[in-house]
């Protein structure tokens, strides 16, 4: 199965390019919104699962016949299934948004700036690290920021990949390498807790 995010680079790919100056800046905002409205038919069918789930659950905790039980742990085992699925699409189309997000920033620098510095190094990178570059938090921060010159050396290879995440990116790697002894629920409870102190 191809993923969402290989078809929404294979939509703007031409001969096994990535061209920023071939690319509609009004295709990929349309992209864009039509990632957004699934994104949240995605969520609200999660949710709608989960609510499902929840009922099913509390039924099982309260029945004593163990045929029943038994039957809405299948039930149960079903929905959490279907919901595995949803969040796999949406987390894919978390990707493609982000990706998209990217080339769209990058194009209205172009239209802006008339910068084709930036573009140029995209263009001569592999298609997939493109992708996966775009795809990553701090680069996306750059992006965010405005930080051209960064991103610019990070498409030519100047920036060191590994742990130049944001600030958020780093906590979280922290947080799972410091409760690795505690399980996940555990970990993420107090990770939560924490974030709050800070806020």
């Amino acid at each position: 199965m191809v993923s969402i995010l290989s078809k929404v680079v294979d939509k703007f790919t031409h001969d096994g390019e990535m061209k920023i100056e071939e690319m509609d800046l009004e295709e990929l905002q349309e992209t864009r919104s039509e990632l957004k409205a699934d994104l949240d038919l995605k969520r609200n069918k999660h949710e709608g699962l989960s609510e499902k789930r929840r009922a099913k659950f509390e039924d099982l905790r309260e029945s004593d016949e163990d045929l029943m039980q038994e039957e809405l742990a299948e039930e149960i085992a079903s929905l959490e299934d279907e919901m595995a699925i949803y969040h796999n699409e949406h987390s894919q189309i978390m990707d493609a948004l982000r990706v998209v997000d990217g080339l769209i920033a990058v194009k209205r620098k172009q239209e802006l700036m008339e910068d084709s510095g930036i573009i140029q190094d995209i263009e001569e990178m592999d298609r997939e690290e493109v992708v996966d570059a775009l795809k990553r938090e701090d680069v996306q921060e750059m992006i965010r920021s405005e930080k051209w010159s960064d991103l610019r050396d990070l498409f030519r290879g100047d920036l060191n990949p590994k742990r130049t995440g944001s600030k958020r990116v780093n906590e979280i790697l922290d947080a799972a390498e410091k409760h690795s002894d505690k399980d996940v629920d555990e970990a993420l409870k107090i990770r939560d807790s924490e974030r709050k102190k800070i806020d």
